[in-house]
């Protein structure tokens, strides 16, 4: 509570003097309702007019007045720093900038309506608090349509479940600019020019979150995410653009397992001293990515596009221009566990490996297209499945298989020195595909695989390369047009 400067027998004598002046029947019940508060803060402005004038008066009626969050029923007004310790609505009606924290918020169910003006901490002196700090063990905050900052804090911590964001524009934060619990729904809000300075994230929301809308752009972190949410989440219609990771490493967005992503595009994002991944899972199945695009990254130290950890659904993605500045991997989609990719699309990564696909532990492409990658279009390690992909314009090798992989219904074309598809390993299958302008079209090394029903044509040096201890059906060479074979295993050399 803040402490008046007029002196209290004053304040004490004008209120009996109204209260003897009205009729018992006629008071009111709470010396903070009806008329007792008109009065009083009636007597506060007669009083601060005879002893300040100009600005010291509007000074001294901000402090007197502005701290009663009460204006007409169902709607408190803020004018001034508050802390809030009753459910209900609230309302700013100018800008507050302020030393410490500006709104403290100590009770569940309360709204804040920002009314189109900017709250925020700052000063001379620091250290400052958040914009909004809502209490620990609270819950159910909503804060819209207004803009938040601060020189030193967060913009709005909120750890409580049911925390509710709309159309908030946050800038300016060393600290997380959004940080929310559990069940949290952030819809509309603009985040930008925040330098975190902290090992975080500069939006970061708990698990079963909901972001739609979300526009980030502009920002600054020494490592962490941009946005992080909590597992079985929602992220619909967000665009991060051109924000920067200035320490070791970082993420676009970091979602845990059973997380949903539509509509997404992360571009433009720069790590000069470390790595960036744009899209990351926290581990566990159950990712789905649909609509995503994930592009135009640079990183001096591993690039990854997109880096799924398990079982994961994604389908209608782009992943390409991800690059690394030295020798580390620049990598379109890299996957270490059962993901399942359809209509993909990995083009133009580079690094000392520069991958469309990386598949390190199972996974199956559907119709995905490796392109103009400055290493391989897809590189499987152990137990991807291939069906009608395309590999296309890469530097070394369309298909790069290292064991037990299986590619079919494929297509090589036009990729560089090392061939179409190659086997460095054992137990691959390479089954009715074909290779088309290659350096070399198919190079069977390692032991144990079995290449059958392909074909190849125009390959430069040579159309297939077979080494010791492989299984391949017979290799008919220019057959002609006359050719007739019953033999179901024939690789044809064309």
């Amino acid at each position: 509570m803040r402490t008046s400067i007029i002196p209290d027998f004053t304040c004490s004598r004008v209120r009996e003097n109204v209260a003897n002046a009205v009729p018992s029947s006629h008071r009111p019940l709470s010396d903070e309702s009806g008329y007792t508060f008109r009065m009083r803060s009636r007597v506060r402005e007669n009083v601060a007019a005879m002893i300040l004038p100009g600005f010291w008066r509007g000074l001294l009626l901000a402090l007197l007045l502005g701290s009663t969050a009460h204006a007409q029923p169902g709607v408190r007004e803020i004018h001034a720093p508050l802390t809030i310790t009753n459910p209900g609505s609230y309302k700013l009606v100018r800008n507050i900038s302020h030393g410490v924290t500006p709104v403290v918020v100590a009770a569940n169910d309360v709204t804040i309506d920002l009314n189109g003006f900017r709250l925020g901490s700052a000063g001379f002196f620091p250290p400052y608090g958040p914009a909004i700090l809502q209490q620990p063990g609270f819950r159910n905050l909503t804060i819209r349509n207004g803009s938040l900052f601060s020189a030193d804090s967060h913009g709005l911590q909120a750890p409580g479940r049911g925390t509710v964001v709309e159309s908030v524009n946050v800038s300016g934060c060393p600290r997380t600019a959004i940080l929310a619990g559990d069940d949290a729904r952030i819809v509309g809000a603009v985040i930008m020019s925040n330098a975190v300075s902290v090992s975080a994230a500069i939006v970061q929301a708990g698990a079963g979150s909901q972001l739609e809308q979300l526009v980030m752009i502009g920002n600054t972190i020494t490592t962490g995410a941009v946005v992080s949410v909590g597992p079985s989440s929602i992220l619909r219609d967000v665009a991060l653009h051109n924000n920067q990771i200035t320490g070791a490493s970082g993420q676009g967005i970091r979602a845990g397992a059973g997380t949903i992503l539509e509509r997404i595009t992360v571009q433009g994002h720069q790590a000069p001293a470390g790595s960036f991944t744009g899209i990351q899972s926290l581990g566990g199945d159950g990712l789905t990515l649909a609509s995503v695009a994930v592009f135009s990254n640079t990183a001096q130290q591993i690039a990854y596009g997109i880096d799924l950890a398990g079982g994961a659904n994604v389908r209608g993605v782009l992943s390409g221009r991800n690059t690394s500045t030295s020798a580390n991997p620049g990598i379109g989609i890299l996957t270490r566990g059962p993901a399942r990719l359809t209509a993909v699309l990995a083009t133009r990564n580079t690094g000392n490996e520069g991958v469309g696909w990386r598949a390190e532990a199972g996974g199956r492409g559907v119709a995905v297209i490796g392109a103009a990658n400055s290493h391989f279009g897809f590189h499987a390690i152990s137990g991807a499945a291939l069906d009608a992909c395309l590999a296309a314009t890469n530097g070394w090798r369309g298909f790069n298989l290292a064991a037990n992989n299986r590619v079919e219904n494929s297509l090589a074309a036009d990729n560089g020195e090392e061939g179409g598809f190659r086997t460095t390993g054992n137990g691959n299958v390479i089954a009715e595909n074909h290779a088309v302008r290659n350096a070399r079209g198919f190079v069977i090394n390692g032991s144990q695989n079995l290449a059958h029903g392909n074909s190849a044509s125009a390959n430069t040096s040579a159309n297939y390369v077979v080494g010791g201890g492989n299984n391949v059906g017979a290799i008919s060479i220019k057959p002609g047009y006359l050719f007739n074979s019953t033999n179901p295993w024939t690789n044809f050399d064309l």
